[in-house]
């Protein structure tokens, strides 16, 4: 009898153990906030920034630490700053809300489910600012979700996480900024609310404003600047869409974008263009004056093999179209006519 009493002390002792080990964080999360509110331990303004919340560990990407932070840039206060409508009041409050209820305490325990199980999504590093992404899911309050977790790169510190309905990357990288826009410097374009096109539309807005920088890894950075009608975004919307700035006289019929592609399709059709654009001398002016590239880029659901001029000197985008082959004919016959002219000319 006393046999069988001991192996059953062993089993339970041992599944005891498991049981522990499995659930070390909930039970370490409870008692460190036992009959208290996670959320208003960090909103209390004798609570100091850099007080550490809570840490979370991954194998293999190591630890990481929530701190208080500053509602405006990050940790837990800009988190519930900008993604809970539970607390605190804030008129900068972004997509990817909490469900209402979802209290403080769920929110670190979903940070800790999500990271433990994590995938790094590198896909994030479009600007080469700091940080460093992850996505995961987990169940809070009885709802699934995908979460994004967003963390200094140089260091150990999170700036922000909030759910998200949809993985489309385009549309993570917009979240993401826009988040983030108090953190780092963000291009104007992914802080525009609504369409780009009609945000580059307005009289009021600077032609020299920067809307976006794009990378290339063999060809390295190039500038998209709001311009006028001789560069820049707004020539590309003057002169190659009839969606915008109808008006205008000048427009290229061989050379029009599809009727339904607004001004946030064709930036992003840029991006992602440039991306993996080859360089092709054939079409560079015979003075060296611009680069033109050439690839293909999704645009208002169509693929469309485009065309991108870049000027040398300062790296300023001045057009970007589509390349039909009829455009591509007239392209040719005009840099042999400029060569030929300048060449016998000198």
């Amino acid at each position: 009898m006393d046999e069988v009493k001991s192996v059953f002390t062993g089993l339970f002792i041992a599944l005891l153990a498991l049981v522990t080990v499995d659930h070390w964080h909930d039970i370490k999360l409870e008692k460190q906030y036992f009959l208290k509110d996670a959320a208003k331990v960090a909103l209390d303004l004798n609570v100091s920034p850099t007080t550490v919340m809570d840490e979370f560990e991954n194998p293999e990407y190591g630890t990481i630490k929530l701190t208080v932070g500053e509602r405006d840039s990050y940790g837990f206060r800009h988190i519930l700053a900008l993604h809970s409508p539970e607390y605190l009041p804030y008129e900068e409050k972004v997509g990817g809300q909490f469900d209402k209820n979802t209290r403080g305490k769920e929110i670190i325990r979903a940070i800790y489910r999500v990271y433990k199980q994590a995938i790094k999504y590198d896909g994030a590093d479009f600007f080469g600012h700091g940080y460093k992404v992850y996505i995961g899911a987990t169940k809070v309050d009885d709802n699934y979700n995908t979460y994004v977790l967003v963390v200094k790169r140089y260091g150990d510190k999170i700036l922000t996480f909030f759910p998200v309905d949809e993985l489309d990357d385009f549309d993570l990288q917009l979240d993401i900024a826009r988040d983030l826009s108090g953190v780092y410097s963000f291009p104007k374009a992914y802080l525009v609310d609504g369409d780009l096109g009609d945000y580059v539309e307005k009289k009021s807005v600077d032609d020299d404003e920067l809307l976006d920088s794009m990378y290339n890894p063999k060809y390295g950075w190039i500038k998209l600047y709001v311009g006028n009608s001789r560069y820049g975004f707004r020539h590309i919307l003057m002169r190659h869409t009839t969606r915008y700035f109808r008006d205008y006289p000048e427009k290229n019929n061989a050379t029009m974008f599809n009727q339904f592609a607004d001004g946030t399709d064709i930036w992003r059709g840029m991006r992602q263009m440039y991306e993996h654009a080859a360089l092709v001398e054939l079409y560079n002016s015979a003075f060296d004056r611009n680069e033109v590239y050439v690839g293909v880029a999704q645009i208002g659901g169509d693929p469309e093999r485009c065309l991108l001029v870049v000027r040398k000197y300062d790296k300023k985008i001045v057009t970007f179209y589509p390349l039909s082959l009829k455009r591509e004919e007239d392209l040719r016959d005009e840099y042999l006519t400029r060569y030929r002219f300048y060449y016998e000319w000198d």
